[in-house]
């Protein structure tokens, strides 16, 4: 990924494997929105990162859920470079 403008979407950011995609590309400098719906651990993983990370609880069952992570990527960051989907 050399675009580093653009943030990446992270779901299942809160913890495992979307936990450790979310730190290393928080690592890399990108921009983030964690997308989770375990709100309280979603919040530690966020403040952890700290830097240019923005958290969202939802579910990627509910598709405005996803709508308002995507949003706020794009209001937040100008623009979604791409999606870590792991969420399950």
């Amino acid at each position: 990924m050399s675009n580093t403008t653009n943030a990446v979407l992270v779901t299942g950011a809160a913890m495992g494997i979307g936990r450790a995609v979310a730190e290393a590309l928080a690592a890399e400098g990108r921009p983030l929105v964690l997308f989770d719906r375990d709100a309280k651990a979603l919040q530690q993983a966020a403040a952890a990162l700290g830097g240019n990370v923005v958290a969202h609880t939802g579910s990627v069952a509910n598709l405005p859920d996803c709508e308002a992570a995507v949003r706020l990527a794009v209001e937040r960051f100008g623009g979604l470079a791409g999606v870590s989907p792991n969420a399950g």
